[in-house]
């Protein structure tokens, strides 16, 4: 309504207001959009982590469950386990599950 005045006197002062329009609008959209896609970053930054976390808590406890069979498992007492202990601690089924767990297959561990 403002504009109507002005392009009455010069047609040629409408497209202005038309271009102006779309880069105006087109502005305000990319701001919308970098708001939204800023903030999904920042909550994926903190899933990840959270996710980080939990895998180096579930890592912590595997490993401390490890060291209670491998004490169950040195039989000399000694806090070290020899080759044959630790031969023979890998054919518990337990102990091996928690080396897959840690990615540490039992097979390649021998």
């Amino acid at each position: 309504d403002i504009s109507r005045p002005v392009m009455e006197k010069d047609p040629l002062f409408s497209l202005f207001f038309i271009f102006f329009l779309m880069v105006t609008t087109f502005g305000l959209l990319n701001i919308v959009v970098g708001v939204i896609v800023e903030n999904t970053l920042t909550l994926s930054k903190g899933n990840e982590e959270t996710l980080r976390k939990r895998a180096e808590k579930e890592e912590q406890r595997i490993l401390a469950s490890l060291h209670q069979l491998f004490s169950r498992v040195d039989v000399s007492n000694d806090g070290h386990l020899t080759q044959e202990e630790f031969r023979e601690a890998l054919k518990d089924g337990l102990i091996r599950r928690r080396l897959h767990q840690l990615h540490l297959p039992a097979d390649e561990v021998e």
